[in-house]
């Protein structure tokens, strides 16, 4: 057997273990959007290529072949979407290269030795968040001041909001299509439709985010709570609230301060918090 074939081999045998892997995380949501699945599981793939019998030169190269191929294979065998596959490919590739990396740098410049305990003693509590803690609740603030008066605005919000979403944007990213619902009294309700295709122009999921007004006071401040979510969003965020302040700054112009609060579903913190936020303040 050459060493092509062998190393293609060993490369195989990575990928076919990581997928179990990773079936056995999925059949469990919570783990499966935590960080074990982005961090725990890219770093023991590392650590493989590392103590497998693989040219040290070759360390960084097997590890993006491993990957790259790892994730086709769950792209596949699990459906994962577009976005999905987007947005974890990276994390994925850093802490697996970080790991090699860190190993080059431990072996030339230390022990050896001192890789693994490293690696186990700082991989356990790094592979837990999402698993035995719960993300916070964070608050996205967006303000804009419009050019019409304060009981335009409000008469405006009141009758209803309409969305003009391309067919591109609905193939890429789950986006709100329609909007149904009128009014501002408590108990009025928004249900907001999605579309989204998880390969672009095939394996649709369309579902609804309904919000309900649950306080309006004099100060035009608004507040709607989620009552039901069916949209593909609800993968990686639970709506609390979204609060809506409406303040008169002269005849021709109103100031919208809109407050959205979420809570996380994704783990690590560090790497999908601010594309969350970004996410949401974009919504807002």
């Amino acid at each position: 057997m050459n060493k092509n074939t062998k190393n293609n081999l060993l490369i195989l045998l990575i990928v076919s273990l990581a997928s179990v892997v990773y079936a056995i995380l999925f059949r469990e949501w919570r783990s499966a959007s935590s960080a074990l699945v982005y961090v725990g599981v890219p770093a023991l793939i590392a650590y493989s290529v590392i103590v497998f019998p693989f040219e040290e030169k070759t360390l960084l190269k097997t590890t993006f072949k491993v990957i790259t191929v790892l994730t086709a294979v769950v792209a596949i065998l699990f459906k994962e979407g577009f976005v999905c596959i987007f947005f974890a490919f990276p994390i994925v590739l850093i802490v697996s290269v970080l790991i090699i990396k860190v190993y080059e740098f431990i072996k030339k410049y230390l022990n050896k030795k001192l890789f693994s305990i490293a690696f186990f003693t700082l991989l356990i509590p790094a592979s837990m968040e999402g698993v035995i803690t719960k993300q916070e609740l964070r608050n996205i603030e967006y303000e804009q001041v419009i050019n019409l008066d304060i009981e335009k605005s409000l008469e405006n919000f009141k009758e209803g909001n309409s969305i003009k979403s391309s067919p591109i944007e609905l193939f890429i990213f789950p986006k709100p299509k329609a909007i149904e619902g009128k009014g501002l009294d408590l108990g009025d309700t928004r249900k907001i439709h999605f579309d989204y295709y998880k390969w672009f122009w095939v394996n649709k999921h369309s579902g609804d985010l309904v919000m309900q007004v649950i306080e309006r006071d004099r100060l035009n401040k608004i507040v709607f709570k989620p009552t039901q979510d069916t949209s593909y969003i609800s993968h990686y965020i639970a709506w609390q609230k979204a609060e809506f302040l409406f303040e008169d700054l002269n005849d021709n112009q109103t100031q919208i301060k809109v407050k959205l609060s979420y809570q996380p579903l994704l783990s690590p913190a560090w790497y999908f918090h601010p594309l969350m936020d970004t996410a949401v303040k974009s919504a807002a």
